[in-house]
Parts: structure tokens; C-alpha cells; sequence
């Protein structure tokens, strides 16, 4: 199946409200959507501007206004100071690249892209965002097929998802021009390892496995020497084919889009992971792929591979609930995270 739209969201471009989230970002083939969801039960199309590849994610840059996007070696940059008028400017790498994930060190200006046909990850300097450069680009067999990224700019790490290695790899990022391969995870229940958020406070990380139908909780603490894995949620409806991981870490509960639905998980024990509850949409067990949180206002949206726009009551993370319901009008839809 074909995956050509995903939801992106940002927390501060555009301004925040009460929730701490304005507008959601979506990507239908080349061209790249913001809703306006300021007001969760009646949520609404803002803009939309085509790209040249359109990307994988949207890594949002909230003190400058402006969101990255990745595919290949195109990297999209979007003005996101006025949602309701989207304007891009897309550069490309000197170099071949296969660019699958990115997040942006908005202090620093420097954007670090998962590689997933070269297998690594690489460091983009964007202090003149029309004009990108690549400091460097680390390649390791650890690192096969790197999908998923986050990076913790508090201890200077990023974390890798790589799919054809079954493992998260951590790399330190202390010197963005050399960075370095550090080690990896056990490959138990990681099969086509895909998304990863961490919880920097607690030191874990979470991973979604596609082929393993799970998601895995990994310690983190010591990320120069171990990745050790802590527990393992396997469950073949709920997580089918597992594609991305959102933390609420207020709450302490992680949500799992995946080509069945969205599962509410309590992860307030690392070690001991539950599924709390579970939502498809119409009842057809519809893909959805990604997620959006608003730890702030207690509600997540998700959008389905039909283009149903979804926001989720999940103040009760255990029974959540729809708030309202979008018909976007487009179908092959991705929610960018």
C-alpha cells in the first residue's frame, strides 16, 4: 500500500493556544496542508503549498518560524509564521542521499537527517535556510536502513530506529562536524524497527517494530556503552505493522498509530508497559499513520488513510473519545509528526 500523506504538528508556529497547539500539518504526495485546530471541535483547512518531494515528517523550528522536511536528498523548508499562507523553499544535498526522518537543534541551526538507503545519519547546517550545507555524514552497519529519529539536545544524543538491522542505535552529537557511532540495542521484538520518542527525565526511549507488531521500552541512561531493552508490548491487532510513537509524558502514556488504529499505552512503569485502549475510527480497522499530542489540553489528533482528520478526547487515556471529525477529501493521508 502506497503512503503518500502524513500529519505533522507543531506546538509554536503560528502561536499557541490554550492547548499549546494551533495547527496540525498533513502531506498528500508533493503538497503539504495546515488545519487550524484551535478549536478541536470544529477544525479547519488553513493553507496548503506543494513541494518538490513533499517529505517524511515535519521537524518544526518554533523559534524561527519554520519547518523542515526531508525525502531523498531534498530538503523542504517552509515559512510557518502565517499557517494560513504556507510558502516553501526546497534545496538540494551536493551529494546522494536517501533522507527519511529529521529534527531540528533550533539553537544551534542544525538539522539531523536519518539516511535510510545509506545507512546513517547526517548533520545539516541551516543558519541560511535557502542555502543548506552538510557537515557531515556518519555511515555504520549498525545503522541499517535508519527510518526513525530523535535526537536529546540535553546530553547531545540522537537515537535511531533502523528497520533492516532490528535495532536503535545511539549516536553522540556533542560536535555536529564529527559526530559519532556509540552502540546498540538487542534486537528482541524490533523486527523492522520503525519510530522513536524518548523520555530525556526518565531515560527511556520507545520504539515501534513494524514485522514485530510491537512497541519497546529501552533504557537510555547509558547511551555511550547500553541500550538495554526494559519491556516489550507485542500484540498483532493493535500494533499491526506499528508506524509511529507519540509521548505524553505529563500523563505518562505513549499512543501507537499503526494500520489497524491508535492504542493509548501506560508507560508510567517503563518496565512494565499496558495497552489501555484502542480506537479505529469507523470500525473498519483503517491505517492511520501518526500522531499528535497536546499534553496541555488532553487531546491527540490522527488522521486516517482516508483523510478523516480526527481530534481525540483522551483526558481519560484508558476510554478515549472523539471530539470532532474532519472529511479532509483527500485519501493516501500521513499526519507529520
Amino acid at each position: 500500500m502506497a503512503i503518500n500523506e502524513r500529519l505533522i504538528d507543531t506546538k509554536a508556529a503560528g502561536g499557541a493556544g490554550a492547548g499549546g497547539i494551533n495547527y496540525v500539518y498533513t502531506k498528500v504526495g508533493t503538497t503539504i496542508y495546515s488545519y487550524d485546530v484551535s478549536d478541536p471541535s470544529t477544525m479547519v483547512l488553513g493553507s496548503s503549498v506543494n513541494t518538490t518531494y513533499g517529505g517524511n515528517n515535519l521537524s518544526i523550528d518554533s523559534v524561527n518560524n519554520l519547518g523542515y522536511t526531508v525525502t531523498g536528498r531534498t530538503l523542504n523548508t517552509l515559512d510557518l509564521s502565517d499557517p494560513t499562507n504556507l510558502t516553501t523553499t526546497s534545496s538540494l544535498l551536493p551529494v546522494a542521499a536517501s533522507m527519511r526522518e529529521c529534527r531540528i537543534d533550533s539553537t544551534n541551526s542544525i538539522l539531523y537527517a536519518a539516511d535510510g538507503t545509506y545507512d546513517g545519519i547526517r548533520s545539516i547546517d541551516v543558519s541560511n535556510p535557502a542555502s543548506p550545507s552538510q557537515l557531515q555524514f556518519l555511515q555504520n552497519s549498525n545503522m541499517d536502513n535508519a527510518v526513525g529519529l530523535a535526537i536529546d539536545l540535553v546530553n547531545n544524543f540522537a537515537y535511531l530506529a533502523c528497520r533492516n538491522s532490528d535495532k536503535l542505535a545511539s549516536v553522540d552529537i556533542s560536535n555536529s562536524s564529527s559526530m559519532s557511532y556509540q552502540t546498540s540495542s538487542a534486537t528482541t521484538n524490533l523486527d523492522s524497527a520503525y519510530s522513536v520518542d524518548i523520555d530525556i527525565v526518565n531515560e527511556v526511549a520507545y520504539v515501534t517494530a513494524q514485522t514485530s507488531d510491537s512497541l519497546v521500552s529501552i533504557d537510555i541512561s547509558n547511551p555511550s556503552t547500553s541500550l538495554t531493552i526494559l519491556d516489550s508490548v507485542v500484540d498483532t491487532f493493535n500494533f499491526d505493522n506499528a508506524n509511529c510513537v507519540k509521548l505524553d509524558l505529563t500523563n505518562e502514556v505513549a499512543y501507537v498509530s499503526s494500520y489497524k488504529g491508535i492504542t493509548s499505552v501506560d508507560i508510567s512503569d517503563p518496565s512494565n508497559m499496558s495497552i489501555l485502549d484502542f480506537y479505529n475510527g469507523n470500525g473498519s480497522y483503517t491505517l492511520f499513520f501518526g500522531v499528535v499530542v497536546d499534553s496541555a489540553a488532553e487531546i491527540i489528533y490522527v488522521q486516517d488513510y482516508y483523510g478523516d482528520l480526527i481530534s481525540l478526547d483522551v483526558s481519560d487515556p484508558s476510554d478515549m473519545t472523539v471530539i470532532s471529525t474532519l472529511a479532509t477529501g483527500n485519501s493516501d493521508v500521513i499526519l507529520l509528526v
